[in-house]
């Protein structure tokens, strides 16, 4: 039904000449169903996949099955079998198409999520989780212990640059992941593996310079390099990186051998070589405080150290803050083993101290 109004009336027509009265196009002022907010509606169509509300006349939305509740999409189909038309309900806009002058619109958001509700609760804070899938942009997680899910953007894995997310996590590894936000599209928590571990990269930098000693956990590896934790007693933290290259003067460090080494969990000395401002982490060098201890080295001193090397060229040992070739090493010695020595030879360079076993193994 249309209200006119009536202006006059034509003889030669016999009838009366009328123009609409408030006629109105509701889509000039669509702004006002605002993105995010929740509106009351009528339901005026229901199909297999979605549900078509009328907000007022001449403006209508839909509801696609995903948005019908939290639960799955098969329980979501069931639940729209059970709906009827002229039910009135509060719904929320997601979005407006005016090309198709349509709204999208969503039930489930006009309560809180379960993953929701546990972001309020856990925001900032550090949590369990699984690693249950990898693709090229991070890794999905769930929750420990709950249905609540995850995902780490690829930038969230490491300070340091990742490539891919396989180099970092492994599927069904147990992280401890911080809750940084919440993705109200994929209704998913926003995590990240490496503000899991404290990084107070700018006040570190005032306390430390180039060439200072620091002591650091060695947190993991990720390719040619360790990503470390460094601390200053009770003081600031900041996240340093050692790449493989700077790890011995004596022996090339392959990937693999690299925990033989930096071996994850201990804690070790190292020299700062420079700051990264552009990733705010810490280049480190084992093999220069290596090279710089040399002058500290007596006779008679005894050293733990471990077998990092032994082949036809020699074998070599690291330990904290010494490194050198072992000799008179027979069969019993094996890479990886911890033995004592004291200094058989000394010198300015690495390539010149040697090392006699002191504890009488063979």
């Amino acid at each position: 039904m249309v209200r006119v109004q009536a202006l006059g009336f034509e003889p030669r027509f016999n009838n009366f000449v009328c123009e609409v009265a408030d006629l109105r196009d509701p889509w000039l002022e669509i702004e006002k169903y605002e993105v995010g907010h929740n509106y009351t509606a009528t339901l005026r169509l229901i199909s297999e996949q979605s549900l078509v509300y009328e907000l007022e006349e001449g403006v209508e939305g839909v509801v696609f099955v995903e948005e019908v509740s939290w639960e799955p999409t098969e329980r979501n189909v069931e639940i729209i079998k059970l709906r009827s038309v002229g039910e009135r309900d509060l719904v929320q806009v997601l979005g407006v198409n005016r090309k198709y002058r349509e709204l999208r619109l969503s039930l489930k958001r006009v309560k809180e999520s379960p993953t929701q509700a546990y972001f309020r609760g856990e925001e900032g804070g550090l949590v369990e989780g699984v690693v249950k899938s990898l693709n090229a942009v991070g890794a999905e997680i769930r929750i420990a212990d709950s249905d609540v899910r995850g995902f780490i953007h690829v930038r969230e894995l490491s300070w340091l640059y990742c490539a891919d997310p396989s180099h970092r996590v492994a599927m069904g590894e147990t992280l401890q992941v911080r809750v940084i936000g919440y993705d109200l599209r994929h209704d998913s928590l926003r995590l990240s593996l490496k503000q899991a571990y404290r990084n107070d990269f700018e006040a570190f930098k005032t306390e430390v310079s180039v060439a200072d000693e620091v002591t650091g956990e060695v947190l993991y590896q990720m390719g040619p390099f360790v990503q470390v934790q460094l601390k200053l007693n009770e003081g600031p933290r900041a996240i340093g990186y050692l790449h493989k290259s700077e790890v011995s003067s004596l022996v090339f460090v392959e990937d693999k051998d690299l925990a033989l080494f930096v071996a994850p969990g201990e804690t070790l000395p190292f020299l700062v070589k420079r700051f990264d401002e552009k990733n705010r982490v810490v280049e480190l060098s084992r093999k220069r405080l290596l090279q710089r201890a040399l002058a500290e080295l007596q006779y008679g001193q005894t050293f733990q150290i471990k077998v990092v090397r032994k082949d036809r060229s020699g074998t070599v040992g690291q330990g904290l803050r010494v490194e050198g070739r072992l000799v008179g090493v027979g069969p019993g010695v094996k890479v990886g083993d911890e033995v004592a020595v004291i200094p058989a030879r000394l010198g300015t360079e690495a390539d010149a101290v040697e090392f006699a076993l002191g504890n009488g193994k063979k």
